[in-house]
């Protein structure tokens, strides 16, 4: 397991994103709005907020949101 792990890390690196370009991409990829995800974060303010990069998300919200998209909280912090 260790081999394909180091093959693929040499050869697709995987950039490293700011949370909000993350919750931005994954959005697309699901077609979904921020009104879609005003439930996860209370607020369509707060949604907002982290999504244009204003606001960061809390360790709650990114596990949450991590949950939601079945992806690592690690992407959103």
């Amino acid at each position: 397991m260790a081999l394909i792990e180091r093959y693929e890390e040499s050869t697709f690196p995987i950039e490293s994103r700011p949370p909000n370009e993350m919750l931005k991409y994954l959005m697309e990829q699901r077609g979904l709005r921020q009104a879609d995800l005003a439930p996860l974060f209370g607020s369509s303010g707060y949604v907002s907020g982290v999504v244009n990069g204003q606001r960061a998300s809390s360790k709650i919200l990114a596990k949450r949101l991590a949950e939601f998209f079945r992806v690592s909280p690690e992407l959103f912090l």
